[in-house]
């Protein structure tokens, strides 16, 4: 006499553990490029906000705001700056209020520079080489992402 046995091989097992596998791998990648590119829509909008920030100020002292000058001087003539923390939350002080308006937004960092008194270019740099430029025009330049 035979015996039919109705469980499932170790083969079968074995390829629904691969399949598995395989897709949740996909899933993964898919979920990590949606996250980066969450967080560099969130820099953007910053950049924006800074963007509206500088058009205040410039009303308001007739010269755009850059980080190492401080508020309502007028800038020297800078053509770069380096974002770091201490910049970051210097704008946010400066121009909002409050140094944690927009402390490391989703792990980037801001600074501010303006070549002279008609123009501005705010930069944020995070998620490894990313970075992101807005200047007067209010576009962004995000090439070097």
């Amino acid at each position: 006499m035979s015996t039919r046995s109705s469980a499932f091989t170790l083969i079968e097992l074995l390829v629904v553990i691969a399949i598995i596998g395989i897709l949740s791998a996909v899933g993964t990648v898919a979920y990590n490029g949606y996250i980066g590119g969450t967080k560099k829509k969130a820099a953007e909008n910053v950049l924006m906000q800074i963007g509206l920030a500088q058009t205040d100020h410039y009303a308001s002292c007739g010269t755009y705001y850059s980080t190492s000058d401080g508020y309502c001087v007028p800038p020297t003539a800078e053509t770069e700056c380096t974002p770091s923390k201490g910049t970051t939350e210097t704008i946010g002080t400066d121009l909002f209020g409050k140094p944690s308006y927009i402390k490391l937004q989703n792990g980037f960092l801001f600074c501010s520079f303006s070549p002279g008194t008609t123009s501005y270019t705010v930069r944020a740099v995070g998620l490894g080489d990313c970075q992101l430029d807005i200047d007067e025009s209010g576009s962004i330049d995000d090439s070097a992402c």
